[in-house]
């Protein structure tokens, strides 16, 4: 009978520990203690074997789990069931009171371990060698030679669990085991390249080269016997990669401003994406997202992520500023902290970290308080992309420099400690990186994910950078991709390259018709459509200058240019009410003002208004009589006035007091018959409305958006009976029915569909109506778009079991 009888040690692991498992156990039965061991992983099933594991776990004196990377890269297993009833148990045993007893078989560390919480307020053993082991088992003997260990409920049977066909079920007698100072965990049971089994000869101790001849035979008996089932059992081939696409509802669109808003939990079974200014979750074992109650519209919510046990979320809120965590089934937020200009952020065992930019790396813990500061950053550069390496102590994050547009490609990615500051580079261009228990370090370059090997403990990458996935979308310094633990890849699919979009010009009809102009893709901005419905003007911008164009659309010329290099950079273009010119900024003359020339290009542009120091002045839309002409002025604090030029006196005034705080435009119009204004202005928070002001004004104001809207980018229909206005992200434009007689009146708005691009409020309205009023002129990207000018609906691709593809392209290991 086993000394300890009565004081069974459960011993629980991960499948492909149990090799190590059966000689920790052969170690400590050959003290005398009595050993049970599950059997993670499905050799054995059934009800009646998972009562026994329960009501084991339940009367056992101690609980020993097996931590390695084996468990450390297993988000889904039986073992981790079987640590959730240990520390369930362990919040009826008294303080103090030994119960669970951790044991690291590699090296695994306590910091950083995806363990149950109980596992990290007890002392932790590592055991690599016989020493150590000879160490543990003592320890456990020391542990149950102690009366206060926790007490069985009940006699323990001594029969072995489950079904005795499996090894790990039916260990060997104490009496045939050699004692645990003899035992190495390294040389025990060796399994060769042909799948058999190994044994080496020991010099056994005195008292136990006297046991009988028979209790060597069963040892080979159980040596023969493992080897038997081992071959017998069936192998299970590795999971196939597999590749589909999550389609997201008609109407949502991912946000586009630039942050991250795609996310997948460490065990793979949950994602989480940012759409509409609300967060949407979807299990990846069901159909459809579902919006998370609590994070409402107003709030304008992005950079989602998960907790490390998938169970919340962390948030940026738009609306205040601040980061907000909410369980993944909804309820209140709970305010963390205020990060005005937050890029991209992670959450690990140490906290949530997240980049604010020029402000640095920050962290948080997710119980909320004031942020500690991990990395500064001087003047010129701009940190995001965070995440904490595995020792807990060493920060990995996107280093930027300048303010040039392709800076975060030529970005470099860091490795900081945080107590020294001492800085590693690790990658000279690229951005957005992200460190897989793989072991390797994957990062974006333009829209390629790279991924290269690793090794953290050292902080040295080996081997060249390979690609990996091709066509991740990307913005500024983000790429919008996330892998789970378990290997799950999801992204949102975008170009290979990340240079400037190439836009294609087109009709849109309400009813989703298209047709694509003639007009060669290029970087274009603002079309806007003559009075007479003859000639298109509109702007581009390739980072090198800024140009306006027009385009006859009788077709009878080719594309021509209305400004020139030389010019200084020319912007947002409008017409004259006769169709005769094109009013737009130009800094030709030092300053941000406006000019105008005729669109036939004879002549030379004129000087309309001349901006203030470090301010910009903006054309926003002509009187239908030609004389006046409403503009945005923004200056160097962000806010946007209205004001008026008059064609006849050459002078200006503001246009009551209308303003927009920063950043937004006004995107002032007039209406068809010069009697309204319909403009743009920040109502509360982040979200803004539009409103409709007399000319002249007279104190009356109307708002045509709802409160929920963020509405923005106001145009009149030709007719003047209706006003079209985007609200906020997704494929969405609303249309309200406008009545000016007897007295202003409006409808509620109707939703239309809108595959046209839209921007945000602080750039110029991308889009115009015919002279019917049926059709759009619009944007799209040409990557994306359709034969029939249709875009495709926006989707995020999910990858299962990359990891394999990733180790099979980037072998780990090999220097």
């Amino acid at each position: 009978m086993p000394e300890f009888a009565g004081k069974a040690v459960f011993l629980s692991y991960a499948s492909q520990d149990a090799e190590v498992a059966l000689r920790i156990g052969a170690a400590l039965r050959s003290g005398g203690v009595e050993v049970w061991l599950d059997q993670e992983g499905g050799l054995v099933g059934g009800d009646a074997w998972d009562r026994k594991i329960r009501e084991q776990i339940n009367t056992c004196a101690l609980f020993v789990p097996l931590i390695s990377a084996n468990t450390q890269a297993r988000h889904e297993g039986y073992f981790r069931l079987e640590w959730k009833l240990a520390e369930d148990r362990s919040h009826l045993i008294a303080k103090g009171k030994p119960f669970i007893v951790p044991v690291s078989v590699d090296g695994t560390i306590e910091r950083g371990a995806l363990v149950p919480d109980a596992f990290l307020t007890v002392q932790w053993t590592r055991i690599g060698s016989a020493d150590s082991l000879n160490a543990f088992c003592e320890r456990v003997r020391k542990l149950l030679s102690n009366s206060e260990v926790a007490r069985v409920s009940r006699p323990v049977s001594p029969e072995p669990m489950g079904q005795e066909t499996h090894a790990t079920q039916s260990a060997p007698p104490a009496s045939s085991v050699a004692p645990a100072k003899n035992l190495e965990l390294s040389a025990a049971v060796r399994l060769p390249t042909d799948g058999g089994f190994e044994t080496f000869e020991r010099q056994r101790p005195l008292w136990r080269r006297a046991l009988p001849v028979v209790a060597t035979a069963m040892v080979t008996a159980l040596v023969v016997g493992l080897a038997v089932a081992w071959r017998l059992w069936p192998t299970t081939a590795p999971a196939p990669v597999t590749r589909f696409t999550v389609p997201l509802p008609e109407g949502q669109a991912l946000t586009s401003a630039v942050v991250t808003f795609v996310d997948i939990s460490l065990d793979g079974t949950q994602m989480v994406y940012a759409a509409n200014r609300r967060l949407y979750l979807r299990s990846m074992s069901q159909l459809e997202a579902r919006p998370i109650p609590g994070v409402e519209i107003e709030q304008v919510a992005s950079n989602p992520v998960f907790s490390p046990d998938g169970l919340s979320l962390a948030f940026r809120s738009r609306a205040d500023q601040s980061i907000k965590r909410i369980s993944v089934t909804g309820g209140a937020p709970v305010t963390l902290c205020k990060a005005d200009s937050l890029s991209s952020m992670s959450w690990g065992p140490d906290g949530i970290v997240f980049g604010q930019g020029a402000e640095g790396i920050m962290r948080v813990s997710p119980s909320g308080g004031a942020p500690e500061p991990l990395v500064g950053v001087k003047p010129d550069e701009q940190a995001q992309g965070p995440q904490m390496l595995p020792d807990g102590r060493t920060v990995l994050f996107t280093l930027a420099t300048g303010t040039a547009v392709d800076r975060w490609d030529k970005a470099r990615i860091v490795a900081q400690t945080v107590k020294s500051g001492q800085r590693k580079i690790l990658i000279e261009g690229g951005s957005a990186a992200r460190y897989l228990p793989t072991g390797h370090l994957v990062y974006a370059h333009e829209g390629v994910i790279f991924a290269v090997a690793f090794d953290p403990g050292r902080l040295e990458t080996a081997g060249r950078p390979v690609p990996v996935v091709e066509g991740v979308s990307r913005s500024g310094g983000a790429a919008h991709f996330s892998v789970s633990a378990t290997g799950t890849l999801i992204y949102r699919p975008g170009p290979v390259s990340t240079g400037l979009t190439q836009m294609s010009l087109g009709f849109f009809e309400r009813k989703g018709a298209a047709e694509l102009l003639k007009v060669p893709p290029g970087p274009y901005e603002q079309p806007r459509l003559s009075p007479d419905g003859k000639q298109i003007a509109f702007g581009s911008d390739d980072g090198k200058g800024a140009t306006i164009w027009i385009y006859e659309l009788s077709g009878a010329s080719a594309v021509r240019r209305l400004t020139f290099d030389g010019q200084g950079n020319n912007r947002f273009p409008v017409w004259s009410a006769d169709s005769q010119r094109v009013t737009f900024q130009s800094d030709r003359e030092k300053d941000l003002g406006i000019f105008w020339q005729r669109a036939d290009g004879a002549g030379a542009a004129e000087r309309l208004v001349t901006a203030e120091p470090e301010t910009a002045c903006i054309p926003e839309s002509w009187s239908p009589d030609g004389t006046r002409l409403l503009y945005n002025a923004t200056g160097k604090d962000g806010m946007s006035a209205l004001w008026m030029f008059s064609s006849a006196d050459k002078k200006t005034e503001r246009f009551d007091a209308v303003v927009s705080p920063k950043p937004t435009l006004t995107g002032a119009v007039f209406s068809p018959d010069g009697m309204w204004v319909a403009y743009a202005s920040r109502r509360s928070g982040p979200l803004h409305a539009v409103y409709v002001q007399p000319v002249p004004p007279t104190g009356a104001k109307y708002q045509m958006s709802k409160n929920e809207d963020d509405g923005h980018h106001p145009l009149w229909s030709p007719d003047g009976k209706e006003l079209f206005f985007t609200p906020g992200a997704g494929n969405r434009i609303h249309v309200v029915s406008v009545s000016t007689q007897p007295a202003f009146s409006f409808g509620e708005p109707v939703l239309l569909t809108r595959p046209f691009q839209n921007l945000s409020t602080n750039f110029e309205r991308t889009y115009d109506i015919s002279r019917d009023g049926q059709r759009f002129l619009g944007l799209i990207d040409a990557t994306q778009a359709t034969q029939s000018g249709r875009t495709e609906a926006e989707q995020i691709q999910v990858v299962l079991n990359w990891f394999d593809e990733l180790k099979r392209k980037v072998p780990v290991g090999s220097r």
